[in-house]
């Protein structure tokens, strides 16, 4: 009778029970090896993970388990299991991973003579810059300012006649006594005189009805 009794207390335990099973994982989402895992469970299990999967079976309830990895970084992480199958539930171990009581930025930050060389430009280079800049300022300031200048020299052969006649009346004289000493036709004489007036090779004055034209010496 009790061997009986026992059977169905063993078959009544497989039938409600159910399997929960994962692996260990930490802040970065690398698997933990070596994590030691205990559920409390009726007895108590334990399980001493090296490759970081885990597996424990269980009744339905409410658990709590534990990870702890080199004896002394512990987390826990509390599960509910309602019905019975296989549950697949990863576990994260953040505290193990992480170590808020240094931080890699403390203290004063020394770079080494490489390291500051890497930062900074030899003196000779910078002043070989600062020449290159000064001379392309002043390439760019003067095409920018530079204007095409009035051709002086380039007289045509009525405008070197009119301009030696001029001479020879002194350097002075008047439109109409200009005429008559060359065979130019008077539209063409005036229009020339203009011409040596923008050149700046002559002037010209009105005089009443007429123009005076003075040589520029």
């Amino acid at each position: 009778m009790k061997k009986e009794l026992l059977l169905i207390l063993i078959a009544s335990a497989m039938i409600n029970a159910a399997i929960i099973s994962g692996s260990v994982y930490d802040s970065n989402l690398n698997k933990l090896e070596n994590v030691v895992l205990e559920i409390n469970t009726t007895p108590q299990q334990t399980l001493v993970s090296k490759d970081g999967n885990y597996s424990f079976e269980v009744s339905q309830g409410t658990y709590v388990i534990t990870m702890t990895k080199n004896n002394v970084n512990t987390e826990s992480e509390a599960i509910k299991v309602n019905t019975n199958g296989e549950f697949n539930i990863d576990l994260l171990f953040l505290s193990f991973a992480i170590d808020t009581s240094v931080s890699p930025f403390d203290g004063d930050v020394e770079l080494t003579p490489d390291e500051e060389n890497a930062f900074s430009l030899p003196e000779n280079n910078l002043l070989a810059i600062g020449i290159i800049l000064v001379a392309i300022t002043l390439i760019g300031y003067f095409l920018y300012n530079k204007k095409p200048k009035t051709e002086t020299n380039s007289l045509n052969d009525v405008q070197e006649t009119l301009v030696s006649e001029i001479k020879k009346l002194g350097g002075t004289t008047t439109q109409t006594d200009l005429r008559k000493q060359v065979s130019f036709s008077e539209a063409r004489v005036s229009m020339e005189l203009e011409v040596l007036s923008q050149k700046g090779l002559v002037r010209k004055y009105k005089k009443g009805r007429g123009n005076i034209i003075e040589l520029v010496k």
